[in-house]
């Protein structure tokens, strides 16, 4: 999976278990992928593509947001809105803090990829095919998940 980077891929969804973040409700929904095999999606609480997608039924998502997990908290400067510890961001922080959440809540270590408000998802057809297209925002240098603060 590219991380740091906009992706296609064709997948059929295998199992769905939402979390709740600050009140808001995000979805991890594992899927299979026909090159890569299974990783897990995040779909932040705003975004609503493939929140009714059926197992056993194959998709083509377009523009997913490929992250690496956060990592954990070590040595980075305190946060200067509420003294938490911060982390290095990734590319799940651009598209919505409650991913990084999430993903930590849920346990989920390995590469994963991020439904954004770009994301299209359709039935695959002949014509649809895997790409791995445009770099995304940089991440923020640092992240508080105790106030879900970017630090600069």
């Amino acid at each position: 999976m590219p991380v740091g980077r906009l992706f296609d891929r064709q997948v059929t969804p295998i199992t769905r278990r939402g979390v709740d973040v600050e009140g808001r409700r995000a979805v991890r929904i594992a899927v299979r992928d026909r090159a890569d095999g299974d990783f897990p999606v995040l779909v932040p609480p705003d975004v609503s593509p493939l929140i009714t997608a059926e197992p056993g039924r194959w998709y083509h998502l377009a523009d997913l947001v490929g992250s690496a997990a956060p990592a954990p908290p070590v040595g980075e400067a305190p946060c200067p809105d509420c003294g938490g510890p911060t982390r290095s961001g990734c590319a799940g922080d651009t598209v919505d803090p409650a991913v990084s959440r999430a993903v930590i809540r849920l346990g989920i270590v390995e590469p994963f990829a991020v439904v954004s408000s770009r994301t299209t998802v359709t039935r695959p057809d002949e014509t649809t095919d895997d790409r791995t297209g445009s770099p995304v925002d940089d991440p923020p240098a640092s992240v508080c998940d105790a106030c879900v603060s970017v630090v600069a």
